[in-house]
């Protein structure tokens, strides 16, 4: 019942940075943005995707790359004022990234203070649910993803302040 927009944002705000990443003339990295510009860089009708529908996504996915739920790990893990969910793939050679990838994901990294940092993943910001917490993210690897939602280089230490991208989603009509 969504739809997903298949390519990180692109649009310029005042504490964002861009990074270009070329693959067959489409630029696949899109802007970096901080947790307190998310809610200016969806299009009209687009928003933020939640935990929930990026968990459904994450389902769907790997039905679609016919991977059998007894190689598919859930955890939760709770420390201290951190709380991690997210999925690891049992499976030798298994890419999130390889085909089937309906939304084009690609490793995009993160900007922290002023450096591209996290070689070999994808981070971006989601919501929980209605909370107005924006704090919220995604991390994906190659063979797990995780989300969770803590201070550390978020709001706190300006010069080490994380940047990610943006996938935006809306409901269907």
């Amino acid at each position: 019942n969504t739809v997903w927009l298949a390519e990180n944002m692109k649009f310029k705000t005042e504490k964002s940075d861009s990074i270009t990443n070329m693959v067959h003339g489409i630029d696949l990295a899109g802007y970096y943005y901080p947790y307190e510009e998310t809610n200016k860089v969806c299009p009209l009708d687009f928003r933020i995707p939640t935990i929930n529908e990026w968990e459904k996504y994450v389902r769907f996915l790997l039905e679609l790359k016919s991977i059998p739920d007894t190689l598919i790990e859930y955890n939760k893990i709770e420390n201290g004022l951190d709380s991690y969910s997210g999925f690891i793939v049992l499976l030798d050679g298994f890419e999130f990234y390889d085909e089937p990838n309906p939304l084009n994901l690609q490793e995009s990294r993160q900007i922290q203070g002023s450096k591209m940092r996290g070689a070999g993943e994808l981070n971006f910001w989601i919501r929980n649910g209605e909370s107005t917490d924006f704090k919220h993210h995604v991390h994906i690897y190659s063979n797990h993803i995780w989300n969770h939602s803590h201070n550390h280089h978020i709001e706190d230490k300006k010069r080490k302040k994380r940047k990610f991208v943006v996938r935006c989603i809306r409901n269907t009509i």
